[in-house]
């Protein structure tokens, strides 16, 4: 059976962590996308280097310095759109990656997508109908 995969989306203080550690505590993998783009840019990585090479005014040394990286580049269309050039496929390839490591879901989570009436979510209706569910309701399946 292939793995479910279910997209948390949502401002700044929505409660996607919150969620995404509802279904980490209910044995679901969690690939957390941010983690992952600081990962890609470590000291020493193919990100980091590509990005030195575009942005060499954003490093202390090896290191990224986001702030200084945030202030010139997101002033400009061009220099937004180098470093998405850089760093999508990159984050994207890490993320794939990731995924090819997770054998099934489990049966919680197979239990919770049932009681909601589906074997599949998502980015629409259904998704924001089973985040309604309270953190209560969700750990009860667990149980």
């Amino acid at each position: 059976m292939k793995p479910y995969i279910i997209g948390l989306t949502g401002g700044i203080a929505s409660g996607k962590t919150a969620v995404g550690l509802v279904f980490e505590t209910l044995g679901a993998k969690i690939i957390d996308a941010d983690v992952v783009s600081r990962k890609t840019v470590e000291p020493g990585s193919e990100g980091a280097r590509r990005l030195k090479e575009a942005f060499a005014f954003a490093f202390d040394g090896d290191t990224l310095n986001r702030g200084r990286l945030k202030e010139k580049v997101f002033l400009s269309e061009d220099g937004k759109c180098r470093l998405d050039e850089i760093m999508l496929p990159l984050i994207e390839k890490e993320i794939e990656r990731l995924k090819s490591t997770i054998v099934k879901p489990t049966k919680e989570v197979n239990q919770l997508l049932r009681e909601n009436g589906t074997t599949e979510l998502s980015t629409g209706t259904k998704m924001a109908e089973l985040l309604k569910r309270s953190e209560h309701d969700l750990l009860n399946i667990k149980n």
